[in-house]
């Protein structure tokens, strides 16, 4: 997970913890399990004698389509509510590097040892669906992609293969600068239903400056108008609390989401992931004290 994983020095040092996986967990545990008693297996951390001895991490799994699909039959005997959605996600890492977001810590874990971004093929993505399909019978799908589309000929053959062999409604998240008329119609017709904006402030300073996001307001108006003009309903998310804004912001960001005329808007409250680079910025701007650090670094911080 994204904790243990940006802190492991902190994590290991718990009681009730032996070991830390650091990033990806599918080979470190199937190595694990294949030798129980080894001390050098890459991405963990281990307790032996009162020393932790820190492994490296492996390279990114390159090939996804390798893993096994994943088997959600526990979900469904504890929680029959998951028989309404069906969760899954086409690709690993994201093309950007939000400051706020975990991927702002991944992708430096992982510099040097394999593509940030990583994807599966639209047959086995659209096979692991089918199979879903059958099983479990929901009524919908939700990618939770950080950025589904992204390849315009990925795309087009997921949405072949989608529509003929799964042909569910499906909801996923993208990005404003990804996202022409074409795609839009392309996204309805293959039986996409809603689509998640992450937008987070309506001031192009503070996405650039302070959350490293290039995206113009005028792509954000763009691609929201695609999706009215495919009849595509949308969310945008907002997170209040950014470092540098206040009450003048706020109102931008009232007038220029009543212009995008989006289905919901979504609101957040900043939260500070251990290690992001806009912890920093929140204390440059007074926002945060230095010995909150330590409890962000805990996971004793909420919204």
């Amino acid at each position: 997970g994204i904790h243990p994983t940006s802190v492991p020095e902190l994590v290991i040092q718990e009681k009730c913890i032996d070991m830390v996986c650091v990033g990806e967990g599918e080979e470190a545990l199937d190595e694990l399990l294949k030798h129980p008693k080894s001390t050098k297996i890459k991405n963990i951390w281990f307790k032996k004698d009162g020393q932790i001895i820190k492994n490296p991490c492996r390279p990114l799994i390159e090939d996804l389509d390798s893993l096994p699909f994943p088997d959600k039959d526990l979900f469904y005997q504890i929680y029959p509510g998951f028989f309404e959605d069906y969760y899954t996600i086409s690709s690993r890492g994201c093309p950007f590097a939000c400051t706020y977001c975990g991927n702002n810590v991944i992708n430096n874990v992982y510099n040097g040892l394999g593509k940030r971004v990583r994807r599966r093929s639209p047959k086995n993505i659209v096979d692991e669906l089918a199979l879903a399909k059958k099983k479990y019978h929901p009524k919908r799908i939700t990618f939770v992609d950080d950025v589904f589309v992204q390849d315009l000929n990925w795309l087009k053959e997921f949405a072949r293969l989608y529509k003929k062999k799964v042909n569910l409604p499906y909801a996923m998240l993208t990005h404003p600068s990804f996202l022409t008329l074409d795609i839009a119609k392309l996204l309805v017709k293959s039986g996409c239903y809603f689509l998640l904006f992450g937008i987070q402030s309506a001031s192009e300073e503070t996405r650039r400056d302070i959350l490293n996001r290039f995206e113009s307001n005028q792509q954000i108006s763009d691609a929201a108008r695609h999706c009215h003009q495919a009849k595509l309903p949308f969310s945008i998310d907002h997170i209040f609390n950014i470092p540098s804004e206040g009450i003048e912001q706020y109102k931008q960001a009232v007038n220029f989401y009543y212009s995008l005329h989006p289905s919901v808007i979504n609101a957040y409250w900043l939260q500070y992931f251990p290690k992001t680079e806009i912890i920093n910025m929140a204390i440059k701007y007074k926002m945060l004290k230095k010995s909150a650090v330590i409890k962000i670094n805990q996971g004793l911080t909420n919204t």
